[in-house]
C-alpha cells in the first residue's frame, strides 16, 4: 500500500521521506477513510483480475481498516507478518537506499514507534496488524530463506483453501 501512497505524494509534489509517508498516509486515511489505500489497490486488482491475473501480493498494510477490507473482499486472504530485530531492519533499510530510507538509527527507531500503535483509528497501527496476522515469519536469515518460508506458508494456506 505504500506504493499507492508514494504515487499520491508524487502527484502532489510531496517529498518522499519516511516522516512524510507517515504524516501523509495518516492525512489520507483521515480525509478519505482508513481503508482508502486498500480500496485503491482493490480497484487495481479488479483490473488485473479482468486481465487474467489470479495471485496478488499486497505489502505495507498499516491500518486495521485496510486489513478488514482486504479480508472482506478476498475471503481466502492470507495476512503474513514479516518481522526482524530492529537493528537488522535498520541495516536492511540503509542497504536498500530508497529515497525515504536515509535516516539515523534513532530517527528510524522513533519512526517505528510512531507507526506501532495509537488509539486514532485513521493512523498507522502496525502492532494491531501484526497481532492479526494469519502467519508471522521472523526474517533473520537470507533472502532465500525468507522466500522458502513464504513458499511454505503459501503452500499450507493453499492446501487448506483450494480454489
Amino acid at each position: 500500500l505504500s506504493d499507492e501512497l508514494r504515487e499520491l505524494m508524487r502527484n502532489d509534489s510531496i517529498e518522499i521521506t519516511l516522516p512524510n509517508l507517515i504524516t501523509w498516509g495518516n492525512k489520507i486515511r483521515e480525509t478519505y477513510g482508513a481503508d482508502y489505500l486498500a480500496k485503491r489497490v482493490f480497484e487495481k486488482i479488479q483490473q488485473q483480475t479482468a486481465a487474467g491475473s489470479t495471485l496478488f501480493i499486497i505489502d505495507s498494510i498499516r491500518n486495521p481498516a485496510e486489513l478488514t477490507l482486504l479480508k472482506k473482499v478476498y475471503p481466502h486472504f492470507l495476512m503474513i507478518a514479516v518481522d526482524a530485530p530492529l537493528k537488522l531492519r535498520y541495516e536492511r533499510v540503509q542497504a536498500r537506499a530508497r529515497e525515504d530510507d536515509q535516516q539515523s538509527f534513532e530517527e528510524f527507531k522513533h519512526n517505528e514507534e510512531v507507526q506501532m500503535q495509537t488509539k486514532d483509528k485513521t493512523k498507522q497501527q502496525l502492532k494491531v496488524i501484526m497481532d492479526n496476522a494469519d502467519v508471522t515469519l521472523i526474517n533473520e536469515g537470507t533472502l532465500d530463506e525468507l522466500k522458502e518460508n513464504l513458499d511454505k506458508a503459501l503452500q499450507a494456506h493453499h492446501s487448506s483453501h483450494p480454489s
